[in-house]
């Protein structure tokens, strides 16, 4: 049935689009695919295989976009110009990244991207979500977004430093060298949460690592939130 897309409603039959919690769509199963780990360890390149393979529509919700790519001039990124009216880094003496900093303007933007998960948690819909989640706190953060009724899936990829190092380099402008060195040990440690941690080197495929989770995913019944953050505090 045709609708009205460039008007200043979309009707589908019959709905306001934004009466998204009125009902939710037949299709949608109320799942949560949670894709995380550092930098540059192919979190992306999974999430555009991944999204093709459900027989029911999901869709890719990232967390990485505000801080690297399309929202923002480049001026304010954490690999632009260290422009302190959005996001910077500070490293030591050894070139090391040892801080990460956002102002008052780059924390809203952050989290008001993270807060409109809520628009389609409330519909109901199925979604891919990718972004670094090195610290239970912003795990956490994102999960307040997600209703109860959700069935939640985590999987992260552990990637050697060195791979890491290589990848930011190949990148050039798209990546900071050392952002993955920075997240890797707080990353790594909190593989408690995930259902399934995927060790994944330079010779691992991204098609090889897409089938690892499509595989768990098709084989398990996931979490619910409560059972997620009973996980995370246990392990404190």
């Amino acid at each position: 049935m045709p609708f009205l897309l460039w008007g200043r409603y979309v009707m589908i039959k019959g709905m306001l689009i934004n009466d998204y919690s009125h009902s939710a769509p037949m299709y949608a199963k109320k799942i949560l695919i949670i894709i995380r780990g550092t930098a540059s360890s192919g979190k992306s390149s999974v999430c555009e295989l991944l999204i093709e393979k459900p027989s029911i529509p999901f869709i890719l919700f990232s967390m990485e976009d505000i801080l690297f790519f399309h929202m923002l001039p480049k001026k304010y990124l954490v690999n632009g110009a260290q422009n302190k009216e959005g996001y910077w880094i500070e490293r030591n003496s050894q070139g090391h990244i040892e801080k990460v900093y956002a102002s008052e303007w780059g924390q809203k933007i952050y989290l008001i991207h993270e807060s409109t998960l809520f628009n389609y948690t409330q519909a109901g819909m199925n979604i891919i979500c990718d972004g670094n989640f090195c610290h239970k706190e912003s795990l956490l953060s994102l999960l307040k977004y997600v209703p109860d009724d959700y069935k939640i899936y985590i999987f992260s990829m552990m990637v050697p430093l060195e791979t890491l190092e290589n990848r930011e380099k190949e990148r050039g402008l798209e990546r900071v060298v050392g952002f993955a060195r920075h997240q890797k040990t707080s990353s790594d440690a909190l593989n408690y949460v995930d259902d399934l941690t995927i060790s994944v080197d330079a010779l691992t495929s991204v098609i090889d690592t897409t089938n690892k989770i499509w595989k768990f995913y098709e084989t398990h019944e996931g979490n619910t939130k409560e059972e997620i953050i009973k996980k995370v505090h246990q392990n404190n």
